[in-house]
């Protein structure tokens, strides 16, 4: 027998692959990217271990925090404070100093979207062997576990409605 598909069991894919193409990261065809925070220069609104989440823009303003690559190759997220011809001015809000490096529009990565706060640590922790193995055995074993409890409530919704059929409406 065909097994119907109730309204929320196909919204649910759906709404997941949604999140999945939002937040792709670029390296994997994306449009998102992910940029850990490590000193103090965005306080009060970033904190070291905070994760950026950055899109990369048509267009860039004074006032947008954009992640951009200074000349040593480290990525540097802080705000815009200028356009001076086809540069970028950029401070950190804590700074009392502006940046050294005046990048042109081609080395901006991308502009704040949103920001997770410890979300860097998180990643951080992801990124180590041990616990991305780990989280994906658990995945695993979790998906295998409610696949069974599914077949096994499927089985028993078929041996009582198997039940109830023979016995009609008074039965």
């Amino acid at each position: 027998m065909a097994r119907r598909w109730s309204k929320r069991r196909m919204l649910l894919p759906l709404a997941v692959l949604a999140g999945v193409i939002a937040f792709l990261p670029t390296q994997l065809g994306g449009h998102a990217g992910y940029v850990r925070t490590w000193g103090i220069s965005m306080e009060p609104m970033f904190h070291a271990g905070d994760l950026g989440v950055i899109r990369a823009a048509r267009g860039y303003n004074v006032g947008d925090v954009v992640a951009y690559r200074n000349d040593l190759g480290i990525i540097v997220l802080h705000r815009i404070i200028g356009i001076d011809g086809d540069r970028f001015v950029f401070k950190g809000d804590n700074n009392h100093f502006l940046d050294e490096d005046h990048p042109r529009s081609d080395r901006l990565i991308g502009r704040l979207w949103f920001r997770i706060p410890k979300g860097g640590r998180a990643l951080a922790w992801l990124q180590q062997p041990l616990h991305l193995s780990a989280l994906i055995g658990a995945l695993a074993g979790a998906g295998g576990a409610s696949r069974t409890l599914g077949s096994r409530r499927r089985a028993g919704e078929d041996r009582t409605s198997a039940k109830t059929r023979g016995r009609g409406r008074n039965g």
